[in-house]
């Protein structure tokens, strides 16, 4: 499988993927013909980070903790008024609001607050039943809230955490900071399990845990390894060394999941920016792609794939976009 470059488009701020559509901040007017729509946005000097999308719209906030949403039917932008602060996840239609209050769970669609609680929460992910996050600046606590129960509780962390990853509905999976996973049962408040996921690999060099539903397998990219934890029979294996089979010395940086294919970015050096970016079939481990940024530039995250389109980011703001 090889991506062919069809464009590139200078002074992008920020590129957003929705269900339906693909969102750019970009100084300049861009061409219909790419299939981009553009927010009346300069830039993300004034904005969080943060760019929620549902269906037609893309909902982000300033740091005046002002909402607003973008349709890209009507080519409007509204600021939401009956709700102010930072969002922070969203699934489907439901998204956290995190203002000096604690945390608002919101139904977007409809406009109404779902529950609300006094402690503000980050690294917040969602299901249709449950919200989870840290709780506090330093994260020591993780609180789930059950939406359908209208009920919440904490828990219990083995060391520091390092990331929160759902599994199906009503499983979780904690990734800590020594190397340790462990799936906890939501419905339940039960753990159900442990593992070791990484041995001798130092915490810093590990990419984002990646979970394919229907595999039943969480996938880890760690400096030059590739990991592979099957959720049902609770093993974790190398899958692959990466510089077993190629002068290229790896250390992954960003990784993202799609289907069958893990999106990576990464460098030659330890410390170093990324400058390559790839793609890997994750049913056989091979890099099926490759690309190198231009000398003094490096990839900002992994690249992103819509339908037949992949699209990436450097650090001179060039949005690149290639075709299958």
């Amino acid at each position: 499988m090889k991506w062919n470059k069809c464009t590139s488009i200078p002074e992008v701020g920020k590129y957003i993927i929705g269900e339906d559509d693909v969102f750019v901040i970009c100084e300049n007017k861009i061409s219909s013909q790419d299939e981009l729509i553009q927010l009346p946005l300069q830039s993300r000097s004034n904005y969080n980070p943060i760019f929620l999308t549902f269906k037609h719209s893309v909902f982000y906030s300033n740091f005046d903790r002002e909402l607003f949403k973008f349709n890209s039917k009507t080519n409007k932008e509204t600021k939401i008024e009956e709700f102010s602060g930072a969002l922070s996840s969203n699934n489907k239609n439901i998204f956290v609001v995190v203002n000096e209050f604690g945390t608002r769970i919101i139904d977007i669609e409809e406009e109404v607050a779902i529950r609300e609680e006094s402690v503000r929460l980050s690294s917040v992910i969602t299901s249709s039943r449950f919200v989870i996050g840290k709780a506090g600046r330093k994260g020591k606590e993780v609180i789930v809230i059950d939406i359908k129960n209208d009920s919440s509780f904490n828990i219990p962390l083995v060391s520091k955490l390092i990331q929160i990853i759902n599994v199906k509905e009503e499983l979780v999976v904690l990734f800590y900071d020594d190397g340790t996973v462990n799936c906890f049962d939501l419905a339940t408040k039960e753990e159900l399990w442990s593992l070791q996921l990484v041995d001798g690999v130092e915490s810093h060099l590990f990419s984002n845990l990646l979970f394919e539903e229907n595999a039943n397998k969480v996938y880890l990219l760690a400096s030059s390894y590739l990991f592979e934890l099957d959720i049902k029979e609770k093993i974790c294996q190398l899958a692959k060394n990466y510089n077993e089979e190629s002068e290229f010395e790896w250390y992954f940086k960003d990784s993202r999941l799609y289907s069958d294919l893990i999106t990576f970015t990464g460098a030659n050096t330890l410390g170093k920016f990324p400058m390559v970016a790839g793609v890997i079939e994750r049913s056989t481990k091979e890099i099926l792609w490759t690309i190198k940024c231009e000398p003094g530039v490096y990839f900002e995250e992994a690249p992103q794939i819509k339908d037949d389109k992949l699209y990436i980011l450097d650090s001179n703001k060039t949005l690149h976009i290639f075709e299958k």
